[in-house]
């Protein structure tokens, strides 16, 4: 396949936080060579490396994390709604989640409404250790939610509700004094971008970042929740991703008969990828690197009661790994096991940290060999 970042040229990107990217690409050209392009689907970002972009040394780091490996996430916190009941979720939280359970040190950024729903996240990220100075309240825009049904494979659709305050994350100076801190890696998702605030928001975080910085993207793509322009930016900005098998092909439409291998492949060296990440449901998981790749199978003996967050669980265990310098052949298997356990349990947190005690001393235990 040719490589797709020598097709495109570009205009100029803003980074102002009220304005949106100004992109120019070539006309009736393909999303990937010698496949159509849909309308709704991947366009690549220009053809430079916008991960170079990132400055080093710029403004000041806060006391308590010079020299702390700090872990950024930015996303949505919101409410999950099932049928009978309601979890505080959101992919980015989640993932945020995880970590702080895992043992690493971590920052979220993300914002609520002032309303009942917001107050409550406040009280939950409070009670569970996270700094709340992180937390936005929005004084229009009410708490997101997304209502959970069951659909007839036994997974789930997710109906999110529009006009939320998770899609005006603004970029504030403790966020910039986070940046400055030169974090080892920041985390993101695509559903905060499906406005323009939080497209202009990501790319200012990306422009203000440490070039040492690494940023890993879990696409999550959800159905009217994303653009073309969303999914290039968010692969140009990423050394490192997670996408599942549905996701991959969407980036390559009409290759449903082609090999996944084949595709990451070209998804790595198309923008120059450090890790892939590609989970399959039932038939497990890949984990790619430039020269390498490990594979694992599920278990058919997991009692699963629910799967709404385990795709989280595996990229909390796999960023937490990443930070550890912990081999992909023992990460993937953590991370497997990890987000296998959560679909044992109703909803995609733990109600006790319990639950994170034997994955917390393996990785304690681990001496980089």
């Amino acid at each position: 396949m040719t490589n797709l970042r020598e097709k495109w040229s570009y205009g100029k990107i803003k980074t102002n936080i009220h304005a949106t990217e100004e992109l120019v690409w070539p006309r009736n050209q393909q999303i990937l060579p010698k496949h159509p392009a849909p309308s709704n689907l991947l366009v690549p970002l220009p053809c430079r490396d916008i991960r170079s972009r990132g400055r080093a040394g710029r403004g000041t780091v806060p006391e308590g994390l010079k020299g702390v490996c700090v872990i950024l996430v930015i996303g949505e916190i919101l409410f999950d709604v099932f049928p009978s009941y309601r979890r505080i979720g959101g992919a980015p939280f989640n993932v945020a989640f995880h970590l702080k359970k895992l043992g690493c040190t971590v920052r979220f950024i993300s914002r609520v409404g002032r309303d009942e729903q917001g107050e409550e996240i406040g009280r939950f990220l409070s009670h569970h250790g996270f700094d709340t100075k992180d937390l936005q309240v929005d004084t229009d825009a009410p708490t997101g939610r997304v209502n959970v049904l069951p659909d007839h494979g036994g997974g789930h659709r997710f109906e999110i509700l529009e006009n939320r305050a998770f899609d005006a994350i603004e970029y504030t100076p403790g966020l910039e004094e986070l940046l400055a801190s030169s974090p080892e890696l920041i985390c993101f998702g695509t559903l905060a971008q499906r406005s323009p605030e939080g497209t202009s928001l990501m790319a200012r975080v990306m422009d203000a970042k440490n070039e040492k910085t690494k940023a890993f993207c879990d696409l999550n793509l959800r159905e009217n929740c994303y653009s073309q322009k969303t999914i290039g930016a968010s692969l140009q900005w990423s050394d490192r991703i997670k996408l599942n098998r549905e996701e991959l092909f969407t980036l390559f439409p009409g290759t449903v008969e082609s090999s996944a291998t084949t595709l990451v492949h070209s998804l790595m060296a198309d923008y120059r990828l450090e890790t892939v990440i590609l989970t399959s449901g039932a038939n497990g998981s890949e984990w790619f690197s430039p020269h390498t790749s490990h594979q694992i199978r599920p278990s058919s003996h997991l009692s699963v009661m629910d799967t709404v967050g385990a795709g989280d669980a595996f990229a909390a265990m796999a960023v937490a790994c990443m930070t550890k310098k912990i081999p992909a052949a023992k990460a993937i298997t953590l991370a497997h096991a990890f987000a296998s356990s959560i679909c044992t349990i109703k909803g995609a947190l733990p109600a006790s940290d319990d639950f994170y005690s034997d994955y917390r001393k393996t990785m304690e235990a681990y001496d980089g060999g």
